[in-house]
């Protein structure tokens, strides 16, 4: 058996603590460990050729799953886990989705306002007629 050793960081690079790693071996099942308050973790690793799946999750996070050779020795592995929204979307692609809404929104709005009334004019004063006045005389 050889050791396979890593890290887990969400997405400000913080460590990860509590996360499940295992090794999807379709060989032997391998117990799952779980990451310390650094985010680090060590799993043994069996020396059989071929391709096992490194899994990493904890809840509220997107889980990670990447491929590693069994016949060699694995680097340390640096997983990246992205947190989930309330409703499993990242909360920035959901501001930016409000944010393009809204500005349709206000768009179609400008589009079948009506045109602002003009100010009620005044009625033209009649013309003052020179000639009548110079008549009455």
């Amino acid at each position: 058996m050889s050791l396979l050793i890593g890290i887990v960081l969400n997405q400000y690079r913080e460590p990860v603590t509590g996360a499940k790693a295992i090794l999807l071996n379709p060989y032997q099942k391998m117990p799952p460990t779980y990451t310390d308050d650094n985010g680090g973790f060590s799993l043994e690793v069996p020396d059989e050729k071929g391709i096992g799946i490194l899994q990493v999750s904890k809840q509220g996070y997107h889980s990670d799953r990447r491929p590693i050779d069994l016949g060699s020795q694995p680097p340390i592995q640096e997983i990246i886990l992205h947190r989930n929204s309330p409703k499993g979307m990242p909360i920035q692609i959901k501001v930016a989705i409000i944010a393009a809404i809204a500005t349709v929104i206000a768009a179609i709005i400008t589009l079948f306002e009506p045109p602002s009334p003009s100010p009620p004019s005044e009625p033209p004063s009649p013309p003052i007629d020179s000639t009548s006045q110079s008549r009455n005389n």
